[in-house]
């Protein structure tokens, strides 16, 4: 209904935001809790391209496993035991980062907001996944 109105309105009627468009149909209220999940859907849309591609750790990456050297000094790391390693690196990683790495990163002032903390995870997620991406090509 927002949306319909905007395009009909004339052009000397502006207003702020295209929902504001629709107060004739709707309370003020309800117009302004649209806007604000608005604001917040902003965050929910990497999630499920991230779990897309967090899914194929069980496939794809299990079969790029198979095409690498698992060596690492005297150890043989197979590919399927890729997944152990990581939710052993979740047990080590949260602890570590509770205790060492954000309280230095909160003295400097970095990483105070729970905000700034997901996002450069999802950072460094897609780094992650960038990494995993460029090493496919390097193995074709």
């Amino acid at each position: 209904h927002a949306l319909g109105n905007r395009i009909k309105a004339k052009k000397d009627v502006r207003r702020e935001h295209w929902l504001d468009y629709a107060d004739a149909q709707h309370d003020d209220k309800l117009i302004t809790d649209v806007k604000a999940i608005f604001k917040q859907i902003k965050l929910l849309l990497p999630i499920p391209l991230f779990w897309a591609l967090y899914e194929q750790q069980g496939s794809r990456w299990t079969f790029q496993g198979t095409r690498m050297n698992g060596e690492i000094g005297s150890y043989l790391i197979k590919p399927d035991q890729m997944h152990l390693f990581n939710s052993l690196m979740i047990l080590v990683m949260i602890p570590l980062f509770s205790s060492c790495v954000y309280p230095i990163l909160h003295k400097i002032k970095g990483f105070r907001k729970p905000l700034t903390k997901i996002i450069s995870g999802g950072v460094m997620a897609a780094l992650a996944f960038l990494v995993a991406a460029i090493l496919e090509f390097k193995l074709e």
